[in-house]
């Protein structure tokens, strides 16, 4: 994971050295961020869902889990999209806050 996000790094610094426009070294830099949180974050998703044997706690987990994929997922978007921002913004704080809703719920 660190060589990854040091691999990330450099590779951005590489293209902006190099000519790049700043959004393209930011969306390339967001993308692979995004690819790699998402699997980590499925993984401990897709473990709670396989081991649920707590369900009045797990359920508010699992929630609170989907806002890294959810988030980076859309904020990646935002990046690429830039007329369609507004929406993918309001669609994220929907669920920010559901996700706060069920943080509370949780305590």
């Amino acid at each position: 994971l660190l060589s990854t996000a040091v691999g990330v790094v450099w590779y951005s610094r590489e293209l902006s050295t190099n000519g790049k426009e700043p959004h393209l070294v930011a969306w390339f830099s967001a993308g692979a961020f995004v690819l790699l949180g998402f699997p980590i974050s499925m993984c401990g998703i897709i473990m709670h869902l396989k081991n649920y044997y707590q369900p009045n706690v797990q359920c508010y987990v699992v929630r609170i889990l989907w806002m890294v994929p959810i988030y980076s997922v859309e904020s990646w978007l935002c990046l690429r999209f830039h007329t369609l921002a507004i929406y993918i913004e309001t669609l994220r704080d929907f669920y920010e806050s559901y996700v706060l809703y069920s943080f509370f719920q949780f305590l």
